[in-house]
């Protein structure tokens, strides 16, 4: 096996493509088979970010550098997973790998960026703010492409750091700059996301537990690590190219983890699966909200209102209170 696919992080970056597969389909399964077939808002946009998840880890497995050896005056010999195609399933990799690691970091950051509003945002907004979030960095990885930042890095195509000339590679000259532009803007994201997990924690740790906060932040807590271990490596290796072997192999498992971890995050936090057994389970749920509601009506003076106009003071009481992390589960 190891002869076949070269290497044990590779194979396991497959398999995490396979399962990641499988955890998305039956998530899709189990939204068609649910008593209640709209799709909420929010279910739109984490969903979006399933997807874009899911082509980002599918990505890995375009090309990979099988061998990199260094000969005299800094020149590389590197064999490719396909050598005769190298320049454009590079290109392929490379865009296809930035546009969906941008777009997941956007969508996250827009879908916490919702919660944390007062108020709550109209459906035209949500629909072009989505739209932007996938085509702002699918603009940047053009403007990348007509550049030739793409190319050959360490264990896959990325942004260029080796350049084929002749019959060997060498270092790519403008590799730090366009490492560091994109990179620039990932930290942006990442210090962004921390901001906003922590207004986030600041409000719901007044009322909610500690598993309730776990349950419904799980995504943006996945978020934040992938960028954290993405960041980390990244970072240190610009500055110590001599990275260990091994600390590379486990870099690559970790960046790629999260194509397992956040299809379970999405359908533990807004228990999906319960589609396909307990399809009342939301009706039941609507109940409840009723019922809260008939209680909270005897504090009215309902002397000079109406049944409906009264339900309706009490909603609104409800959603003034409440930011719309609160409505969006």
């Amino acid at each position: 096996m190891i002869s076949f696919f070269h290497s044990y992080e590779r194979i396991i970056v497959l398999c995490f493509c396979l399962i990641s597969f499988l955890l998305n389909l039956s998530i899709l399964i189990s939204i068609c088979v649910a008593k209640h077939k709209k799709i909420s808002i929010v279910m739109r946009i984490t969903g979006s970010i399933l997807i874009v998840n899911f082509i980002n880890i599918l990505s890995y497995t375009f090309q990979w550098v099988i061998d990199k050896s260094e000969g005299p005056k800094e020149k590389y010999t590197i064999k490719l997973l396909f050598e005769k195609t190298n320049n454009y399933v590079c290109n392929l990799q490379s865009f296809i790998m930035l546009t969906s690691a941008l777009s997941q970091d956007y969508l996250v950051l827009f879908f916490f960026s919702i919660v944390n509003k007062k108020n709550l945002i109209k459906v035209t907004y949500i629909n072009l703010f989505s739209i932007l979030s996938v085509l702002v960095p699918i603009i940047f990885s053009f403007i990348y492409l007509l550049l030739e930042a793409f190319g050959v890095s360490d264990d896959f195509c990325y942004i260029k750091k080796y350049e084929y000339k002749d019959d060997h590679y060498e270092s790519y000259d403008n590799y730090k700059i366009y490492f560091s532009i994109a990179y620039t803007l990932r930290g942006i994201n990442f210090g962004i996301s921390i901001f906003l997990l922590i207004k986030i924690i600041k409000y719901i740790s007044k009322e909610k537990s500690c598993s309730y906060i776990i349950n419904k932040l799980s995504m943006l807590f996945i978020q934040l690590f992938k960028l954290f271990i993405i960041l980390s490596f990244r970072i240190s290796n610009f500055i110590w190219e001599d990275y260990p072997k091994i600390l590379r192999q486990i870099y690559v498992i970790l960046s790629t983890i999260d194509g397992l971890l956040l299809p379970l995050a999405f359908a533990y936090s807004n228990q999906i699966y319960h589609n396909c057994f307990k399809c009342d389970k939301q009706s039941r749920k609507d109940s409840d909200f009723e019922k809260d509601i008939e209680e909270d009506i005897t504090g009215i003076n309902n002397d000079n209102h109406t049944k409906d106009e009264e339900i309706s003071m009490v909603k609104n009481n409800i959603y003034s209170n409440s930011i719309n992390f609160d409505l969006s589960y």
